[in-house]
């Protein structure tokens, strides 16, 4: 396909899934990478890639040089049994290796070439070339890794395949935008007025959905989170399923009331831009539920704010638990763990007092709503997964290597 006129008669527009975005993300530094970050990204891949097969290359041609040996040797393959016998003996590949002859350390990448002394000048500078990949592969300490590989490439293995089928939700008219006059009252203000009917606190945001209501959460534990009702309902109808939940994305924090926050669509962060960078009480931050390791970069809720944030300025532990709670976090810092047992209900002696048990049946609660967050993906090998089967996690679990 030609591009002719590009960015002035035709545009590119990319998708990736949350993850890819993420890894650009990292990758260019930049919290709205543009075209060039993506064909960045997408050249590091590539290369990255190729290095990675650097040690497969070798593997390969040394095996094509052993080949050609035997054949400049055999001038008539098939005249003789013993010609014939040299020449399998060469192409043939062996079945199966020992783990021995797979992992153990070795100093070159693969064996011998037999007679490579009398093989045709004309392979000289391949095979010269071909040594040079080598030394490289050797001095990054990946040649183990071709032999390893090149064995799982011939294995042929029947499994039993599944395939998870996700019943998608029905097809839906989408709601109106509205910017809420008390929205823009509380980015111009910082306070939360009794009587407002735009934003609810995050426990009336999920305690109407359905199943979901044979929890009731106390609103007075925890910090004060709320979510605006552009951001609560996508489509019309939208108050009697769980189908629709849109991603949290931005959230305004009030600096006259510390731990107080609020979620807001899209729609409203886009149309409050302005607003928020002349307040003088509110700040507009990203954020983005840690669904991968990588992401945790996004739960301190500094990574990216409008106006800039006060320096040294740190969300408390409980609004960033709370806040991953209700946006389907699926990892989170060890620092986390002792808070979130006693949040629900999993009693732990080096918990603070900043929250209690947040209703009856907890675990069942946010089993449920985690599954709807995540659109019902399996998530049981994740921190997030092994906190609601009331899985212990000691400090030295893999999940926490690095924090």
């Amino acid at each position: 396909m030609r591009l002719r006129q590009l960015a002035y008669e035709q545009s590119v527009v990319f998708f990736a899934p949350l993850e890819v975005h993420q890894s650009i993300v990292s990758h260019s530094g930049m919290t709205e990478p543009d075209s060039a970050h993506v064909i960045s990204w997408l050249m590091e891949q590539t290369t990255t890639e190729i290095e990675r097969k650097q040690a497969l290359f070798v593997t390969q041609g040394d095996s094509f040089y052993r080949r050609a040996a035997v054949k400049d040797q055999t001038l008539t393959p098939w005249s003789s049994e013993s010609e014939r016998s040299l020449l399998l003996s060469v192409v043939e590949e062996p079945e199966q290796s020992l783990l021995e002859d797979l992992y153990a350390p070795k100093t070159h990448l693969a064996r011998t070439l037999p007679h490579s002394q009398t093989t045709h000048d004309r392979y000289t500078p391949g095979r010269q070339a071909l040594d040079k990949v080598r030394t490289v592969v050797i001095a990054r300490g990946a040649g183990y890794l071709a032999a390893a590989q090149e064995e799982q490439e011939k294995e042929l293995e029947l499994e039993v395949e599944e395939e998870r089928i996700l019943e998608r939700p029905r097809k839906a008219t989408a709601r109106k935008h509205r910017l809420h006059d008390d929205v823009v009252a509380f980015v111009r203000s910082g306070l939360v007025a009794a009587t407002a009917t735009a934003y609810q606190h995050w426990t009336s945001a999920i305690r109407f959905k359905g199943n979901i209501a044979k929890c009731d959460i106390p609103a007075s534990l925890g910090p004060q989170l709320y979510v605006s009702t552009d951001f609560r309902f996508a489509v019309e109808g939208d108050e009697t399923t769980n189908e629709y939940q849109r991603p949290v994305q931005w959230i305004l924090w009030s600096k006259l009331c510390q731990d107080t926050f609020m979620i807001i669509s899209p729609y409203e962060a886009e149309h409050l831009h302005g607003l928020v960078r002349k307040s003088k009480h509110t700040h507009l931050l990203t954020y983005a539920a840690p669904v991968t390791r990588s992401m945790l970069k996004f739960d301190a809720l500094d990574f990216y704010s409008i106006p800039p944030l006060p320096a040294g300025w740190k969300a408390s532990n409980s609004i960033r638990n709370v806040l991953g709670l209700f946006a389907g976090r699926l990892y989170f810092k060890y620092k986390d763990y002792d808070q979130l047992c006693v949040y629900l209900g999993l009693e732990h002696p080096k918990a603070d007092d900043g929250l209690r048990v947040m209703c009856k049946d907890p675990l069942d609660f946010l089993r449920e709503w985690t599954s709807i967050r995540r659109k019902d993906a399996d998530f049981s090998r994740t921190p997030t997964g092994f906190l609601l089967r009331s899985r212990k996690l000691p400090q030295d679990h893999a999940f926490f290597q690095g924090d």
